[in-house]
């Protein structure tokens, strides 16, 4: 974790609590309708997001390096792909990176 952004970490750990709740809630209120299962439904693909956000930031002990790849794995951040190549094949600039 060290060199991250403390800022990044603590975003995600709310929206780890947001995500919980969002579902904690969806699924005490008894999924009544079609509708309620969608949003539990998402309530629970956003836990499953935050935790992936988590796992590539080393919070489980798993750091994914700078290529995205560890042992041999593909898993990547979300940064890092909306960082990636543009469907044309330009390579699309890391607002974060250019100077001011």
């Amino acid at each position: 974790m060290a060199g991250d952004d403390a800022g990044e970490h603590l975003s995600l750990a709310f929206q780890f609590v947001a995500s919980f709740c969002w579902a904690l809630g969806a699924g005490l209120a008894g999924p009544a309708s079609h509708a309620d299962y969608l949003q539990f439904a998402a309530a629970l693909a956003w836990c499953v997001a935050n935790f992936a956000g988590a796992w590539s930031m080393g919070w489980f002990g798993h750091r994914v390096g700078e290529d995205g790849r560890k042992n041999g794995g593909t898993f990547s951040s979300m940064r890092r792909l909306m960082s990636s190549t543009s469907a044309d094949g330009r390579k699309e600039v890391d607002v974060e990176a250019s100077p001011q």
